[in-house]
């Protein structure tokens, strides 16, 4: 009886937000193992861009979810493993972690309906790219993160100098260090379709 009086009055543990795009990239590097310069290119084209270029064909794009989240099925989740990733200072743009999703049990069917609509709803926001990479250049300068020099040369020259903005993937490093399995959607939209946490 005393330890269910206790629990009651445990403080229920807040979720994070973040007021800067900086305090974004900085806790990407605490949480994620192998952090590259393309996954922080990734982390600021998904907040700016978002994910039309995943959803040309809903009917593909819902196949393909399906088959990862079957995938998942035998990855068990990291106890540190968040429903959601905040990808923009005002919290709008999220990534929803499949594993995290799959455990609380959400209706797939909401999600595909959420990622559909977001990719419909968002507009590029080219400026704000362009910003966003700088803040990672800074961080860079200022020692606060750690990315090889010729990664980000590479980005730099090969496309950025061009004014070319595109999809990558993440570096192999991360992906096999961190098993993302996420989908990027407009937090509100995934709210409505699926249910708050």
């Amino acid at each position: 009886m005393l330890s269910i009086i206790l629990l009651f009055f445990l403080p229920l543990q807040k979720e994070k937000h973040y007021s800067s795009f900086e305090e974004i990239v900085l806790e990407q590097f605490r949480t994620k193992k192998n952090m590259a310069a393309f996954d922080c290119y990734k982390l600021v084209y998904q907040g700016t861009f978002g994910v039309e270029h995943f959803v040309v064909d809903s009917a593909q794009m819902a196949k393909a979810l399906l088959e990862e989240m079957k995938d998942q099925e035998k990855i068990p989740t990291d106890s540190s493993e968040e429903l959601y990733e905040q990808l923009t200072v005002n919290n709008e743009i999220v990534r929803v972690n499949l594993r995290p999703f799959r455990d609380k049990k959400y209706p797939l069917i909401g999600l595909i309906r959420a990622i559909v609509q977001t990719a419909k709803e968002m507009k590029k926001d080219t400026a704000l790219f362009y910003k966003e990479w700088n803040s990672i250049l800074q961080l860079q300068q200022d020692k606060k993160i750690a990315l090889e020099k010729t990664d980000i040369e590479t980005i730099q020259q090969a496309f950025l100098n061009q004014g070319m903005i595109f999809p990558v993937h993440h570096s192999y490093e991360y992906q096999e260090a961190n098993k993302p399995s996420y989908r990027i959607v407009k937090r509100a939209l995934f709210e409505k379709y699926c249910g708050k946490k």
